[in-house]
């Protein structure tokens, strides 16, 4: 009984059987020129191979910049949170220092008391505001360059993307610090402003108004 013929030529068959296992340019190209192709399917194939080889390498790499990406984020998180607790710490004794510039003996006059602790609260809370914008930043733009392959790996994965914990848990600590600030007399405005987590112009502009109609 007679073998039936191919309908393609026999270079483009072991082209076929070379690209598909082992999907280099190299390789390709060498069958090609070998079983006497075309020299216009040479760059087909070289072209397709190489395509198919920087697919390959990148969904492969998939998987780990995902990982690398939820690392860094968990030492993001890490990061702030120590960055709060430190603070707490800082602040704690800058405010007893000014409580007591000269021990537990010498209480300052509590009209200065009240000033210098709200600059100190304001300070230390304007500090964890721009670090936490900076932290979500940084996150933002790292896993900004993640595309489909990402998406769906992390969907197949049930990985999605990580939110930061920490400011959640940092609002209990930066709320504390808004009651560590005593009133004096006339010093209730500036209790009321010391909180800058939110503070646009508009909702310091009453404030701003305020000043500017008084007279000199």
């Amino acid at each position: 009984m007679p073998r039936c013929s191919s309908p393609f030529p026999s270079w483009s068959t072991q082209m076929i059987h070379a690209v598909i296992p082992i999907a280099t340019p190299t390789a390709a190209v060498q069958i090609i020129n070998h079983n006497g192709g075309p020299s216009w399917l040479v760059l087909v194939a070289a072209g397709a191979a190489g395509s198919a080889l920087t697919m390959l390498a990148r969904v492969t790499s998939v998987p780990s910049e995902v990982a690398a990406h939820d690392r860094r984020i968990a030492d993001i998180d890490a990061d702030l949170d120590r960055y709060v607790a430190d603070e707490y710490v800082r602040l704690a004794f800058d405010l007893r220092e000014i409580r007591f510039p000269g021990g537990e003996d010498s209480q300052a006059p509590q009209r200065e008391v009240s000033r210098a602790c709200a600059i100190a609260v304001v300070r230390s809370t304007q500090l964890y505001r721009d670090e936490e914008n900076a932290r979500i930043r940084e996150m933002r733009e790292m896993v900004a360059p993640e595309g489909v392959g990402h998406r769906a790996w992390r969907l197949l994965a049930r990985r999605p993307i990580a939110a930061l914990t920490t400011p959640d848990r940092a609002s209990r600590v930066l709320d504390k610090w808004q009651t560590l600030v005593p009133s004096y007399g006339g010093e209730e405005k500036i209790v009321g402003l010391i909180d800058p987590r939110d503070r646009t112009i508009a909702k310091v502009a009453p404030e701003l108004d305020a000043n500017t109609d008084k007279p000199n």
